[in-house]
Formats: C-alpha cells, structure tokens, sequence
C-alpha cells in the first residue's frame, strides 16, 4: 500500500462518506425480519460468517455506522467539527463511517445478539427487537432456537439487500462455508445509470411517464397523509407493533383456481392489494383513500448490476375501485409503468438531498383511517433452500417502523407454498386485535374477502370487539 493510498483510507476513516438520498429519505425507519422453524445456526457460527464477510469484503455496507461531520446527532457530543461516527440513523445523520479495520472482529461479535425466545409469538419479539433496536448499530444478527432474525436501520439496506443477507449468512453459518455471495462491488452512480439506460435507450419513455402523470391519480409517496383539520385531533405518540399469520399448504392453490374463474388475467400482486383493503374493512377499519405501493428500483439497472443499498421507493395510487382487482390491476399497469418508479426516485432523492425528513406529528384525527402501504415480494426462493426443520411451520415476519400515526404497512410473500402477510402499525393508533384479525384473514380466505366486501363500508359486526 503506497503512502498516497494510505493517506486516503485515513482520510476516508475520518470524514466518511457522504450518505446518497436514497438512503436518507429512509432515516427514522428500522426493519427487522424474522425467521422461524429452521434449523438454525448458533450465536458461534454465524459471528465466524460475519468475520470471514470482513475478511472478504471489510468494505462492506453492514460494517459501517452513521453519523455527522460536525457532532450532530442525538448521541454525546464531542467539540466543533469533531467527527461523531455513532448515533440513530435519524434526520440528522448525513455520512457513513468505515468501521476500523483493527475492530472489524470485535465488531463482528457485537453484531451477533442471542435472545431467549421459540418460534411461538413472533409478533412480541419483533417488538422486543424493534424496541431494543441499538442505535449505535445498524445492522444485527439475532439467533435463537430455531430461529434467526435481521434487526437493520432502513438507511443502511432496504428489502431485497436484507433477504438476500439473511439467506446467505444463515447458509454458509450451517455449512462453513465463506459467504461468497455477498462479495462484490456496487455500481457506482446507480440512479444516474439507471436513468440513463431506461430513459436514455428510449427517450420516448420519458413523454410517457408524463402521459401517466396527467391521465393517472397517482404522486410520490409521502410519509402522511393530509393531516385532518380543526381542533379535534388528539395526542399521539409512536408505539410500533405488528401482526403476522400464515396460510395453509392449500391456500394458493386455491387462489389460483378463484383466479382462473373470477379474475381471469389478474395478477396475484393486484388480487392480494385489493383483499387487503377487504381484510381491513371487515375487521371493523375504514382504509383512506389509495394505496402507497413499494418498488424496487433495481430492475431498471443493466445487466447484472445489483446494488446492496437502498433502491426502492413508494408511490401513491387511486385505484377507480380498490376492492377490484382488475381495478387495482389496471392502475398499478398504468401509474407503475414506463419507468413512472426511476423518475420518482429521482425526485424523492434529489429531495432527500436537500432537506430532513419531517419529524412526526405528536396527534392524530380523533377516527383514524389505516391508510394502507403494500409491499409484495413474491416468492423468496433463496430462503426455501435454507435447512428448514421438519415438522415445523415456516415462518416468515417482517416489520418497518410505519412513519405516521395512520399507516398500516403489509408485506406479503410466499415461502414454501405458504402466503406470509405481515402488518407493521401503531399500536396507539389502532387496536392490535384489529388489525391481527385483518391479517389472520387475508392468510385464511383472500377470495371469500373480496365476495364478502361491503363496497360502502366497514362490515362492522364480521371484525372483533373494539
């Protein structure tokens, strides 16, 4: 290593670098996801994959922490221009600061947190994790009897990175072998290389995006909706909490043969949105209007560029019926296509760039309305080929800290021929057995939901006790 390279590692230790707006418009969000009935490696075995990952890759995302350049966080704060690499990824963390080299294995150690708890109630160790969430690291490894689980910052990796690192680390900690699929380098520039290959390939796409813009009712997703009006709002605070379930080996299956005689050329994406909204107007809960659907971005980038940071987004739909799948489906067709996602990135980022992310509010509209966020990753065939136990249920949660009293976010997926639906919400704004209840029936019956759904209003007396 030359002197010149030496200077400029110490340089980069010391200032960091600067966290792009892709990652920032994700500060204040956390994430954790949970695996259930594996055969699972022990706390030993996967802190040995995470130092053989430094070894391999000690640039990585994961072994990196947050911070400011001028002692800006919430943390303890050391003099004027002092570098403050530790700190919640909040609205104030603008860089990303290399752990030392030197600390990469005591790091790696302290990466790894066992916990005391089965695969019986998932959803109150997710809130024990999210809670417990240490503000100093990013990105955790939990490992428990058969079971394991990623507590991450949203800043540091968004959902594909997340499964794509708990496949491989929970792998390679059950063969020993080194976690080679997580070696390699991101493109730089990958908005700017999306953009130009989408767009720059096909400058008519550009006009296109414009058409949808003026023909569909669909704008960036914001953190809120519109806040309600006059003096009846009432004191609010955050208490994230969420709900999961799981369908039987036959639910699919099912749906599938409902599809074919009901909703005939409809996607199984615009099937579960729509039967969401069902699920919640019979648990007694009037969605707002629209729906903030989450995209990755990474299908825009050529070839086989992958990235390991943030590359999603979200964007706000008004289907005509949003009970309908075919309604939803048409809209999603035409608010997502032509590249409608990349360009909204661009001007989500461009904004992050620029200003913090508003705090939350501290009140909320005394009859709050869930307004819904979808996510559906389909089917997450890295994570079937992990030793799962026989006998066990397989089970997958997930949960993101929703960034206003009123959203309610499902993440919908499927593993081992079983739906996985996840809700993330605040418990202090609606009523958990509500929302578990909407959950437990979107993974029991999608398709009678849809037949049941009163098109007016809530089914009221069809959801539990308030």
């Amino acid at each position: 290593m030359t002197a010149t390279t030496t200077a400029a590692e110490r340089l980069r230790r010391q200032m960091g670098t600067r966290m792009p707006g892709r990652d920032r418009g994700w500060r204040g969000t956390h994430t954790t996801v949970l695996l259930a009935g594996l055969d699972a490696p022990g706390p030993g075995a996967l802190r040995a994959t995470l130092r053989d990952l430094a070894a391999l890759a000690p640039d990585h995302r994961i072994f990196h922490r947050p911070g400011t350049l001028r002692g800006q966080s919430s943390g303890p704060v050391g003099p004027v221009g002092r570098v403050r690499p530790v700190g919640p990824v909040g609205p104030a963390m603008t860089r990303w600061f290399p752990v030392p080299r030197p600390e990469l294995a005591d790091f790696c150690d302290q990466l790894v947190v066992p916990v005391d708890a089965t695969a019986g109630d998932l959803d109150s160790l997710q809130k024990q994790l999210h809670d417990q969430a240490d503000p100093a690291v990013p990105f955790q490894v939990l490992a428990g009897e058969n079971l394991v689980a990623l507590s991450v910052a949203h800043p540091l990796l968004d959902g594909r990175p997340v499964v794509t690192l708990l496949a491989e680390l929970t792998a390679r900690a059950r063969d020993g072998q080194p976690p080679v699929g997580l070696v390699g380098a991101d493109p730089r520039h990958p908005l700017a290389l999306a953009l130009a290959d989408h767009f720059g390939r096909s400058p008519g796409r550009l006009l296109a995006v414009a058409r949808a813009h003026r023909s569909t009712p669909a704008r960036v997703a914001t953190a809120a909706p519109a806040p309600a009006t006059g003096d009846g709002r009432i004191r609010w605070s955050s208490d994230v909490c969420s709900a999961s379930a799981t369908s039987d080996p036959g639910l699919l299956s099912r749906l599938h043969q409902w599809r074919t005689h009901n909703a005939r050329g409809v996607t199984r994406t615009a099937v579960f949105f729509a039967a969401a909204r069902a699920a919640l107007l019979e648990a007694g809960l009037t969605p707002a209007p629209g729906l903030h659907v989450l995209v990755d971005n990474r299908r825009y980038l050529p070839g086989a560029a992958g990235l390991t940071g943030n590359f999603s987004v979200g964007v706000r739909l008004d289907p005509p019926d949003a009970l309908d799948p075919a309604s939803v489906a048409a809209t999603l067709d035409a608010g997502l296509g032509a590249g409608r996602p990349l360009a909204t990135m661009a001007l989500v980022t461009a904004r992050a760039q620029c200003r913090r992310p508003p705090p939350p509010p501290d009140s909320m509209p005394p009859l709050p309305r869930p307004a819904m966020v979808v996510n559906y990753l389909g089917r997450l065939r890295e994570l079937e080929r992990l030793p799962w136990q026989p006998g066990l249920p397989s089970r997958l949660a997930t949960a993101s800290t929703p960034g206003h009293p009123e959203l309610v976010t499902f993440a919908i997926t499927q593993l081992m021929g079983r739906l996985q639906v996840s809700a993330s919400f605040h418990a202090s704004t609606f009523d958990p057995a509500r929302i578990r209840y909407a959950v437990e029936t979107l993974c029991t019956d999608p398709a009678g939901l849809l037949e049941r759904a009163d098109r007016t209003g809530p089914a009221g007396p069809a959801g539990p006790a308030g």
